[in-house]
């Protein structure tokens, strides 16, 4: 696979190239996608969210491991105070859009990837 980010051509910008494994299976293991939707299921707590995610890591991952890389991408995205809160629906109860947002970040990256997506972050907040 081969991703190509241009900035500016005609301003004489950046152009920068990046290259990753056309193997999709390790593709798939390298690279975390958050959508723009943050789809989450409302009857789990934040950190039970979490704890889901870190079955993504590999079997040699030791629980004490997981826990500990847990608790730092929830500090990382500020959700340690959340921890035990619903999810929710959105609108409705629960967490915020932002709060959601941040989980939904969050949930990629205690999977462990080299490179994250993601499709408008921003999208619902008020900037």
């Amino acid at each position: 696979m081969y991703l190509q980010a241009e900035y500016c051509r005609a301003c004489r910008g950046i152009n920068n190239d990046f290259r990753v494994s056309k193997n999709q299976a390790t593709f798939a293991r390298v690279s975390g996608y958050c959508e723009q939707n943050d789809i989450h299921s409302p009857h789990v707590t934040v950190h039970e969210s979490l704890i889901y995610s870190a079955w993504c890591l590999p079997a040699d991952v030791d629980s004490m491991t997981r826990k500990m890389f847990i608790e730092e991408i929830m500090e990382l995205t500020e959700l340690t105070p959340l921890k035990k809160a619903l999810v929710g629906f959105p609108g409705v109860n629960g967490l915020t859009i932002e709060q959601r947002k941040r989980l939904t970040i969050a949930v990629e990256l205690v999977a462990n990837p080299s490179i994250l997506f993601m499709d408008e972050p921003a999208s619902g907040l008020l900037l």
